[in-house]
């Protein structure tokens, strides 16, 4: 620890001094490839191999090659026709060198190191580990949406899946979805809204299947719903006449009792309910006021109330 802490002073003194006295520190290129860092892809994708060097003299680009480590040797890695190599633009004294490979295979997975060889120095980065992962077959599934329309839907990793239809459809929508993890989703929606038909087919191919994957699916759910979406305005209608010509009849029933049925009056004197209505309302009957002058006398009540009767006014 002390021995690090006399160098930060060391390099401090350094700096002032060339600072104040106009000496020029000497530059020193190098390679900045971060440590530990990795490039994980599918078989069949690309990677693109990027190795940062920093310039003394951004106008001499240095001879960038790259190697692989097998055992205690980096054996170079010879270019062939899955790579393309550029310069990047250099930004503040530092230019990238870009190897692309397409498409990759399990074998490039490795340990690679990139060496960058001035007029007569050569400068080694940091070791780049690729790891290339083996292509699988997708997972396909076909299912109406919750609109009721087929979606198509495939998700996997390496090259991406082809969807299409049949019966052919100008109404369909395909979305490509790439995940975090380096996956992708495909999905296709198949619009019907022109199609008079009972069932519609899913192909999916890919390059693991032999043949393409198909499934149909039935659309008898889909038409029976639309058929009740477009019923259920008639359904409305319908249900508020039935209604409406209830009312009237309802109302024509209960006009026409009340005109042709007597009214009947009850005597409230021979059981306690009638003794609770004769003690409110001393009236025996149904009347609208019961204080009328109109009441029965008491006579009439015991009456009528003993014999439990009923008389018509």
């Amino acid at each position: 620890m002390t021995s690090y802490i006399g160098i930060w002073k060391a390099c401090v003194v350094l700096f002032v001094i060339s600072d104040h006295v106009g000496l020029t520190l000497p530059c020193i290129p190098s390679i900045t490839i971060l440590r530990s860092s990795r490039i994980v892809q599918t078989q069949g994708m690309s990677i693109s191999l990027r190795c940062p060097v920093y310039l003394c003299y951004p106008d001499h680009l240095p001879n960038v090659t790259w190697c692989r480590i097998a055992g205690e040797q980096c054996e170079h890695v010879e270019p062939d026709d899955r790579m393309t190599s550029w310069w990047e633009d250099t930004i503040e004294n530092e230019a990238i060198h870009v190897v692309r490979i397409y498409p990759v295979q399990t074998n490039d997975s490795g340990l690679y190191k990139c060496t960058a060889t001035f007029m007569a120095e050569q400068i080694v980065g940091r070791v780049l580990e690729v790891a290339i992962e083996r292509i699988s077959k997708p997972f396909v599934s076909l299912e109406l949406n919750g609109d009721g329309f087929p979606e198509c839907r495939a998700s996997g990793r390496g090259s991406l899946a082809n969807i299409s239809w049949i019966p052919l459809s100008d109404d369909t929508n395909v979305t490509t979805t790439e995940n975090p993890d380096n996956s992708w989703t495909v999905i296709s929606t198949y619009g019907i809204n022109d199609i008079n038909a009972t069932s519609v087919i899913c192909l999916v191919s890919h390059s693991t299947f032999k043949e393409p994957w198909i499934w149909s699916i039935s659309l008898t759910k889909y038409n029976t719903c639309e058929k009740c979406k477009k019923s259920v305005g008639c359904f409305w209608i319908l249900a508020a006449f039935v209604v409406f010509v209830g009312s009237v009849i309802g109302l024509c029933v209960h006009t026409t009792l009340k005109i042709k049925l007597p009214r009947y009056k009850w005597s409230p004197t021979a059981n306690p309910m009638c003794q609770w209505g004769l003690s409110r309302f001393r009236s025996c009957g149904r009347t609208e006021d019961p204080s009328s002058s109109m009441a029965p006398s008491g006579e009439e009540d015991n009456k009528v109330c003993t014999s439990d009767s009923r008389e018509p006014e």
